[in-house]
C-alpha cells in the first residue's frame, strides 16, 4: 500500500468512526441517579419572624424531618426527631424512593409563646422529584398537589406528661451518606448535629386544605409560581431538578 493509499484510509476510518459516534449520540444518554438523597431546603418567613428562635427551629427540624422520613428513611432523621414527633407526620404511601432538587417552604406564625407554637407550613414542591423509570417525574400542575400545606404545633408539655421519654423510644440515626458534598450556607450546616427539640414535642402535623389554611399560603405561592397554579415544568424527565443552596441551614 502506498503513503497516498495508507493516508486515504485513514481518513476514509477516522470519518465513519466519527459517524459511527454521531449517530451514537444523537440520542440522549439515559440520566443517571446522583443519589438517593440530593434534596436542599430553603425557607421564608414573614418580616419579624427568627427562623432561629427555638419554637421556629422545631416546625422547621420537624419538617425537614418528615421530608426525609420519606425519601430515605426514618433513621436519616434529625436527632430527637423520633421522640419529638411521636407518631405525628405525614403518613407513608410507598417505599422511600429518594428526593432530588430543592423544597421550598414558608413558616407562618399563626400563635406562639415561649413553650407553645401553632404554626402553617407552606410547601412548594415543583422543585422537588426522584429517580425513577429511568427519570425524574415532573411536577403536577395543579395547586393541591404542588403546593400542599401542613399545620405544624409544637409544646413544651408538663413535667407530668403521658409523653414517652428517649430512653424507652430512642432509635439509631445517621446522617445521610450519599451526597454529602451539599454544603450548607456559609457559616452554617446542612442539617443540626444536635437534639433543636429538646424538650419540645410534636402535638400536631398534618396537611390541611381548608380555605383558611390556605389562605395563609396564597400570596406566597404566587409570587413563586406567577399565579394561583404552577407554571409548566422547564425541564424535560431526563433532566434532574436544579439543587439550590440551603437557607438559612442550621448553626452548629
Amino acid at each position: 500500500m502506498t503513503q497516498l493509499q495508507s493516508c486515504s484510509a485513514a481518513a476514509t476510518l477516522m470519518l465513519f468512526t466519527t459517524l459511527i459516534v454521531g449517530c451514537s449520540n444523537s440520542e440522549a444518554p439515559a440520566p443517571t441517579q446522583p443519589g438517593p438523597w440530593a434534596e436542599t431546603f430553603r425557607w421564608d418567613a414573614d418580616p419579624g419572624v427568627d427562623l432561629d428562635s427555638p419554637p421556629a427551629q422545631v416546625v422547621r427540624a420537624a419538617v425537614e424531618s418528615d421530608e426525609l422520613r420519606l425519601a430515605i428513611g426514618l433513621r436519616y432523621t434529625y436527632p430527637g426527631y423520633y421522640d419529638a414527633a411521636y407518631g405525628h407526620g405525614t403518613l407513608t404511601t410507598q417505599d422511600p424512593g429518594g428526593s432530588v432538587g430543592t423544597l421550598h417552604a414558608k413558616l407562618v406564625v399563626v400563635d406562639q409563646s415561649d413553650r407553645r407554637i401553632n404554626a402553617v407550613v407552606c410547601l412548594d414542591t415543583t422543585g422537588v422529584s426522584n429517580y425513577r423509570d429511568g427519570g425524574y417525574p415532573l411536577h403536577q400542575q395543579d395547586a393541591l398537589s404542588a403546593g400542599p400545606v401542613y399545620r405544624v404545633s409544637a409544646e413544651i408539655p408538663d413535667t407530668d406528661s403521658d409523653f414517652p421519654t428517649t430512653e424507652r423510644r430512642g432509635v439509631e440515626l445517621t446522617a445521610p451518606t450519599p451526597d454529602e458534598s451539599l454544603a450548607g450556607p456559609p457559616g452554617r450546616d446542612p442539617r443540626p448535629s444536635g437534639n433543636v427539640f429538646g424538650d419540645w414535642q410534636i402535638t400536631e402535623f398534618k396537611m390541611d386544605a381548608t380555605r383558611a389554611a390556605r389562605g395563609h399560603c396564597d400570596a406566597w405561592r404566587e409570587q413563586r409560581w406567577g399565579g394561583p397554579t404552577p407554571p409548566p415544568p422547564t425541564r424535560t424527565e431526563l433532566e434532574p431538578p436544579t439543587v439550590e443552596p440551603f437557607y438559612p441551614g442550621w448553626e452548629n
